[in-house]
């Protein structure tokens, strides 16, 4: 189930979940302190890092489309990978977090 229709379902049925990143640092601390309950950390996921700008891009931004067609930076990507200046790397999993509320 992908995580967009994950969260309508769960808002359905009265929690949200959240997610924190651990490259930045992010443990939650807010949202523990909140009385969001820890329920573990998210899947593995794909990313890649721009070797000329050092900037990291998830798998999802070579795939983002308006009106059928890539977006212009998708397009820059997209050559940038087939000229090999993106290299793939795994990212970290995120921390998740959900809260029950009463609807």
């Amino acid at each position: 189930m992908g995580s967009a229709v994950l969260d309508r379902e769960l808002v359905k049925i009265g929690w949200q979940r959240p997610l924190h990143r651990p490259q930045y640092k992010h443990e939650g601390t807010i949202y523990r302190a909140s009385n969001f309950e820890y329920v573990g950390l998210s899947g593995k996921d794909k990313g890649f890092l721009d070797t000329e700008t050092g900037k990291t891009y998830h798998s999802r931004a070579l795939r983002t489309k308006y009106k059928r067609d890539y977006k212009p930076f998708v397009k820059k990507l997209r050559e940038k990978l087939s000229r090999g200046e993106l290299i793939p790397i795994d990212l970290p999993q995120k921390h998740c977090f959900v809260f029950r509320y009463k609807v």
